[in-house]
């Protein structure tokens, strides 16, 4: 009796232990997950968003209203900050610059094309 009795709760901390392991990968995965949807703008895109808002001729109100037509929770203050490159932009948000703009991702990466983009 006392035997089983110790072996249910080393079942038991097993089960508890796998299930605490499982519960970090996952919470770990949703951190990964979370990260991926922000870009760091190691390299410098706000200069060429403003270039090309300028060539639309658009100011930033009304592209941050044209983002916020395709989803975007963008302000006029919050693309300001993208063009500053103090704003981590989000992918959506870099999607609809890129759609609304008419430019294609990689010449606002890199404009000079010496580096394109390759998936």
């Amino acid at each position: 009796m006392c035997f089983m009795g110790a072996f249910g709760l080393y079942l038991t901390h097993i089960v508890l232990t796998d299930f605490a392991n499982i519960f970090l990968r996952l919470t770990m995965w949703w951190c990964d997950i979370y990260r991926l949807k922000k870009i760091r703008q190691d390299i410098s895109i706000g200069p060429n968003i403003l270039r090309h808002r300028r060539m639309m001729d658009l100011s930033q109100e009304q592209l941050a209203a044209l983002m916020r037509q395709r989803g975007c929770d963008t302000t006029r203050s919050s693309l300001s900050r993208i063009e500053l490159g103090s704003y981590n932009i989000k992918v959506s948000e870099l999607i609809a610059i890129c759609d609304i703009l008419n430019v294609d991702f990689n010449e606002l990466i890199c404009p000079q094309n010496s580096m394109k983009y390759q998936p």
